[in-house]
């Protein structure tokens, strides 16, 4: 017997199964046709048969077919070996055999066979409908043939053999879905839009769509109104930028002595200080275009974009020639390249530094271009041959100050005892957009004031400044409690009394114990003029003011009550003191050199430490010895400080003088009105089903005031 062969006698008849095994190739069933054959024959061929399952048929699996093949030849008509029969061809996974079977043999009334035939149709067509489940008699009588009829008299033939020669022919099954208007509909409406992106992508990546121009190239040149008579607080910018005015009115001015204008300007400087209106000035000056771009325009993220809108404005540039094209925020576009630089922005630098290279004098073309950190450029871009003509913009001096509140409250109804020179003073550093916020607040102010007013005061101004340096005014509960008003108020009448009797501090403006922001309170001093220098005297005041607050609270409440509020004061004292000593050469110690952090070495850090302590130290002493000194003062101070709320700089200098202030106490104050809202909180928390619901919203500040008291 040849390996892989097995054979098992099946009846007596010599019905052999065979199952070939050789090779591991796929199996396939074989069978003959079983027509006419008598009913003694044998199920199986003698001959050897083709595969019947798959590979992995066991030995234990041909046993049980034989044996069930072995049971329906003996007994033909038996239910019983009929559905033996065919439920080891369900577990050898071959339902089309059981259906050939099945119409050969004719229908059973048996409910097993009914069952076994079911199963057997559901796994030959899966997941059809039921319909598609059940065929007709037609269409199983063309696929396999009617049944040959038994002889008269005679036995009935046997089943036909499972397998058949031929190979089984699948039959065809089609599925017709209907769908609705709105199916139909929703499908061209995505097959619309996917085309519509296509095109606007394709218009977007190439620039040009049916003929029409770029948006950077068909972008109208603007013409300007603004002149310098319109920048205020600028004079030095101004003058820096008059030759480019000149070059533009009367550019042979220039050319008959072989002159070149610088072909970039960059203006730098904080925000807010007018450089792009500066820009505006000069094209209205000159009487030409101005194209204003800024530099996030650039920045996109399909490649090659922002380099083609380089070229665009370029060109739209030079067709508008004699024109002024100003970017701003060029650092966006300009910035330092390196080693990690995206690819797309470092192609729209080059392009740009290109289309700078490609322009000359004699173009016409003025470049102009703004950043607030010049320091983050690349260096190629500010090489001399493009913007090799840097203007520093700096925020108005006092002067200047003065001009833009003049030019700002135009059209504002003002009382009189508004003073703008005043104002001017209280803003140092302010810039115009500073100033236009201040303007705008204090009207604002004034609009929602009560009792209603129709003018802005000063003390609108005022409280604009306030809620511009410090911040907001916030009504806090706990902020006025007896004990952190007291505290609130030596803080900062300690300030107050150190720089009043501190030579070189600056004089006093005003000192309030209304919280604004983080701070519960605040000093505010204004200086005679702007400052440029300041001298070691001045410094020594700032260090003594900055540590009077605490150095109060420790007189007046003891060691063991100070609090956390001069941390603020702490760190602007030690700034001070450490810039005295690395920056400005005012330590006998280290002498006049300027050091830096981190470059030196750990023994002159300790030097460094001790001569910031010494200062600190020093300080101390003084400001100790002076608050001793004038004790009944500060506690002074403090009580009027908390009965007024703010005390003005001719406030202080009264009561200092002459022990009161002659103007009356105002007779609602925050503390007062938070005070007054406290008590009828506590008294509607206590009464009733309204003091229950009053608890609800009130309950914490109630709360808050018990613990304090």
């Amino acid at each position: 017997m040849p390996r892989g062969t097995t054979r098992h006698r099946a009846g007596g008849r010599g019905g052999v199964l065979q199952r070939s095994l050789a090779g591991g190739s796929a199996l396939r069933s074989a069978a003959a046709a079983l027509a006419g054959r008598p009913v003694g024959s044998a199920l199986l061929p003698t001959a050897t048969a083709r595969p019947f399952g798959v590979r992995t048929f066991t030995s234990y699996n041909h046993q049980r077919l034989a044996q069930a093949e072995r049971s329906l030849q003996e007994e033909p008509n038996s239910p019983q070996a009929r559905a033996d029969f065919y439920r080891v061809l369900l577990d050898l996974n071959r339902p089309e055999d059981i259906l050939r079977h099945h119409r050969a043999l004719g229908p059973s009334s048996e409910p097993e066979i009914k069952s076994l035939v079911d199963v057997a149709q559901r796994r030959l067509f899966k997941d059809h409908s039921e319909t598609h489940m059940r065929l007709n008699t037609q269409t199983f009588e063309s696929k396999f043939g009617r049944p040959q009829s038994p002889p008269p008299g005679g036995p009935r033939p046997g089943p036909p053999f499972p397998f058949e020669q031929k190979e089984q022919q699948p039959i065809p099954v089609q599925i017709v879905q209907n769908k609705s208007w709105f199916s139909n509909f929703m499908a061209i409406a995505r097959f619309a839009l996917f085309g519509y992106l296509i095109v606007m992508f394709a218009r977007n990546f190439s620039g040009e769509s049916g003929g029409q121009k770029s948006n950077f190239e068909s972008r109208l040149a603007q013409r300007s109104t603004t002149t310098f008579d319109d920048v205020y607080g600028c004079d030095g910018p101004k003058q820096e930028l008059q030759s480019a005015v000149d070059f533009l009115r009367n550019p042979t001015k220039f050319t008959r002595l072989g002159a070149k204008l610088p072909k970039g300007f960059l203006l730098t400087g904080e925000p807010g200080t007018g450089k792009t209106l500066l820009a505006r000035a000069i094209a209205g000056e000159a009487g030409v275009p101005f194209i204003h771009v800024s530099g996030s325009e650039f920045d996109e993220v399909f490649v090659g974009v922002g380099a083609r809108r380089i070229r665009d404005l370029f060109k739209s540039a030079r067709a508008n020639a004699p024109c002024i094209i100003f970017i701003d925020e060029i650092d966006v576009v300009g910035s330092r390249r390196s080693k990690s630089s995206l690819s797309n922005n470092s192609a729209t630098l080059n392009q740009l530094l290109v289309e700078l290279d490609g322009f000359t004098s004699q173009d016409g073309v003025i470049i102009m271009a703004a950043t607030n950190f010049p320091q983050l450029l690349d260096p190629a871009l500010v090489r001399p041959g493009r913007f090799d003509r840097e203007v520093h913009v700096h925020p108005p001096d006092i002067v200047g100050r003065v001009q833009l509140l003049e030019y700002y409250v135009r059209g504002i109804p003002l009382e009189d005892t508004v003073d703008l020179s005043r104002l001017a003073r209280a803003t140092p550093g302010f810039t115009g957009a500073d100033i236009r916020n201040l303007v705008n607040l204090a009207a604002i102010g004034a609009a929602t004031a009560v009792p209603e007013t129709h003018h802005v005061s000063m003390e609108h101004f005022e409280q604009a400044r306030d809620t511009i340096i410090m911040g907001a005014p916030r009504q806090s509960a706990a902020a006025f409690t007896p004990k952190n008003l007291a505290v609130t108020a030596h803080h900062e009448g300690g300030h107050a009394l150190v720089s009043y009797y501190t030579k070189g501090s600056m004089p006093i403006h005003k000192l309030t114990v209304l919280p604004r922001g983080q701070a519960l309170g605040m000093l505010t001093s204004l200086p005679e003029a702007d400052q440029i220098n300041q001298t070691r005297e001045e410094l020594l005041a700032h260090l003594d003011v900055a540590l009077a607050g605490r150095l109060a609270e420790e007189l007046i409440f003891g060691v063991d009550n100070i609090t956390t509020g001069a941390a603020s004061d702490f760190r602007q004292a030690t700034n001070i003191a450490r810039s005295m000593v690395m920056q400005f050469g005012f330590s006998p110690l280290l002498g006049h050199v300027h050091l830096e952090e981190d470059k030196i070495s750990s023994e002159t850090k300790n030097i460094v430490d001790q001569e910031v302590r010494r200062l600190l130290d020093e300080s101390t002493t003084r400001v100790k010895k002076l608050l001793a000194s004038r004790r009944e003062q500060l506690v002074l101070l403090a009580d009027t400080l908390i009965e007024y709320e703010t005390l003005s700089a001719d406030d202080i200098q009264e009561l200092l003088d002459t022990g009161k202030v002659r103007r009356p106490a105002p007779m609602t104050t925050a503390i007062t009105e938070s005070r007054r809202q406290e008590q009828a909180a506590t008294v509607a928390g206590g009464s009733g089903a309204a003091g229950k619901m009053s608890g609800v919203v009130r309950g914490p500040v109630a709360v808050a005031n018990k613990a304090d008291a």
